[in-house]
């Protein structure tokens, strides 16, 4: 198995901090007007992001690794996002923030925490996210104490995503979930490898389809039968070769997934330096095995109730290294497909694509909450 850098996708940046006040000897406490609390508080970012296209802008989804080294804990009150031309280009409330924080405290980071704050940023075009820098304000507890300004966290984009991947599934209308909500758990999910922070969901596709008359079911749904995914065929996204197979586990029963075995049956192939986890599949459906050489459109298996799912579903994700469960999500694309609309009741990213209409989409991923046709 490779070491553990090579689990870790590789960031530039720069780590610099600003504050507001001036320090003093040993800190004291937050807030002091003599405390160094500022110079405590790290960011850095996690990883490289890529950017990608959806609804004719561009966006990039991105992890902050906050780090507090202080004697107190630390309440965010507010992140400011700022990309290379000095334009502010993302503003989060503290509300926001405590929404999309993974720390051991809502909204705060303790003493000797390092916190994961997941940012999403947009522009009409992609040169206008080549760099963001960061300012977060950042306090101790109580209205009254004092807040300081701490700068850096600076990403440095260089590529866009691929996004010419072929559909894994095929015919009907298909539920879209994970693609830029940073609210979803797993979205926030981290794994430490030896220092290196991996992130292995980041930019999960899950896929569910549609019942004629709306919803994911077309029974009663307490059993996986009574579902329109199960079943149903899965699709290579592209040229690749098996370098994992796990096909023996359960399909258990709706509402009880198994969080000790996230992907259930899943397949894990090569496509050049990166790979594709096709995860959630049926018991007993996956007829390749190690080393096989397969083709965009090949059969993959079929989509299950496999893993950590709550009803039958395809989960896909393209990552940074061959294990699924150590490696960081890469964002991607499909190279065509129909968007639909929203699901009703499932449009909290609306507001961020306010130019999503029915059409034929190209080189572009579907943001959560989608109906599409492939």
């Amino acid at each position: 198995m490779a070491s553990p850098p090579t689990f870790a996708t590789a960031a530039t940046c720069f780590f610099v901090l600003f504050y507001a006040g001036s320090g003093c000897s040993a800190p004291r406490s937050v807030g002091d007007a003599d405390s160094v609390f500022p110079n405590v508080i790290g960011i850095l970012p996690a990883a490289l992001p890529r950017a990608i296209k959806s609804f004719d802008a561009y966006h990039l989804e991105y992890e902050l690794l906050v780090a507090n080294s202080g004697q107190a804990p630390v309440v965010i009150r507010d992140v400011e996002a700022t990309n290379g031309n000095g334009k502010r280009i993302a503003e989060l409330s503290e509300e926001e923030v405590a929404s999309r924080l993974a720390s051991k405290e809502k909204g705060r980071v303790q003493p000797g925490e390092t916190a994961v704050l997941v940012m999403s940023v947009s522009a009409e075009r992609a040169a206008d996210l080549k760099s963001v820098t960061h300012q977060i304000r950042v306090s101790s507890e109580g209205e009254g104490a004092r807040v300081f300004n701490v700068m850096g966290g600076t990403v440095h984009v260089e590529d866009q995503a691929r996004a010419d991947f072929a559909p894994p599934v095929r015919g009907g209308s298909w539920l879209v979930l994970g693609p830029f909500d940073a609210r979803l758990p797993g979205r926030r999910h981290s794994v430490d490898i030896d220092g290196f922070r991996v992130f292995p969901n980041r930019f999960e596709i899950s896929l569910s389809k549609m019942a004629e008359k709306g919803g994911t079911v077309v029974g009663a749904g307490a059993s996986n039968s009574d579902y329109a995914a199960f079943g149903e065929p899965v699709y290579a996204m592209a040229d690749g070769r098996v370098l994992q197979v796990v096909n023996h586990m359960p399909d258990h029963g709706p509402g009880r997934p198994d969080a000790a075995n996230p992907d259930g049956n899943f397949v894990l192939t090569e496509v050049g330096e990166e790979y594709v986890v096709y995860a959630g599949l049926q018991n007993g459906s996956i007829s390749l095995k190690l080393g096989d050489s397969i083709k965009r459109g090949d059969v993959i298996g079929r989509i299950g109730n496999s893993g950590a799912s709550a009803e039958p579903e395809l989960r896909v994700r393209l990552i940074s290294a061959p294990d699924p469960l150590r490696a960081t999500g890469l964002e991607f694309g499909f190279r065509s497909f129909r968007w639909v609309g929203w699901l009703k009741g499932a449009d909290t990213l609306r507001e961020r694509f306010p130019t999503a209409e029915p059409g034929a989409r190209r080189g572009e991923t579907p943001p959560s909450g989608s109906i599409v046709q492939f």
